[in-house]
């Protein structure tokens, strides 16, 4: 509906553009930056899913094995028959995730950007272009019962009690939706724009801003924005997306990466 031919991005090249081009400004600035993903496809085990199933996931089954919690007979069925779609959703993303936040954690920055560009969920499975857009950004602070179901977890909890990193996720979080809004002309979204909205996360003072429980808003210390802009599936910005193979020379790509920029310059601004 309204394109006559097809049109293929991956989030991953269009977020790592982004990251590129935000790094680069703010070490302009004279900030110190680290990108935990270097290559499109790398993930923060600093190689590919394929590199990881070869090596790391191999080790993992042999102690799995070795500590009693596997059957010989099962790891052969992983490591022969599991594609690697199983692999990545049984075991590799969380620990991909786990392996992010202890990176970042250990760097202790004084805040951290979460890029990530969204889609109409309405709209699945994407094989064609919608016409709603909007942004959000998320933060930590929505929690479950099982949220305190282990001691790393509870420990986290306490954390975000005791620390002031939800107030100034939404201080950061505050300034890049308004940003999102100035450089992109999306406007933010409401709790009623999406099912996921309404049913797993608060809301807070701010438009577009909203509390939710994923792994990294949980488990990453201090200040962060977990940035979602605009719908990739909305039939303008598919097109823009689409343009430029080399992605850091994309115009919708650089004012997404303005819109962070400012949004953290702002902020840092009124903490001085």
């Amino acid at each position: 509906r309204g394109m006559n031919d097809s049109a293929e991005f991956a989030e991953g090249i269009l977020t790592l553009a982004v990251a590129n081009i935000l790094k680069d400004s703010l070490e302009k600035q004279g900030a110190t930056v680290f990108v935990t993903r270097k290559a499109p496809g790398y993930t923060s085990f600093n190689k590919t899913l394929e590199q990881w199933i070869k090596s790391d996931f191999v080790t993992l089954m042999e102690q799995k094995v070795k500590a009693g919690q596997m059957t010989a007979k099962r790891k052969k069925w992983w490591l022969t028959k599991a594609s690697p779609e199983n692999i990545y959703n049984a075991y590799f993303k969380d620990l991909e995730l786990k392996n992010r936040a202890d990176i970042i954690n250990a760097f202790q920055p004084n805040f951290t950007i979460i890029i990530h560009f969204n889609v109409d969920e309405t709209n699945s499975p994407w094989n064609k272009p919608g016409t709603k857009n909007f942004n959000m950004v998320f933060v930590g602070g929505a929690l479950y019962k099982n949220d305190m179901n282990t001691a790393d977890k509870r420990f986290e909890f306490l954390r975000l009690l005791v620390s002031n990193d939800i107030d100034e996720s939404i201080k950061l979080s505050n300034n890049t939706v308004k940003m999102f809004k100035e450089f992109l002309n999306v406007p933010a979204a409401n709790q009623k724009d999406a099912k996921y909205l309404r049913e797993n996360c608060l809301i807070t003072d701010c438009d577009g801003v909203f509390c939710r429980d994923l792994f990294l808003t949980h488990f990453v210390h201090g200040p962060l924005v977990f940035g979602e802009t605009l719908y990739q599936d909305n039939i303008q910005e598919c097109k823009m997306l689409n343009e430029e193979s080399d992605k850091t020379k994309n115009k919708r790509i650089r004012q997404v990466a303005n819109a962070y920029y400012y949004g953290i310059l702002n902020y840092v601004r009124q903490g001085i």
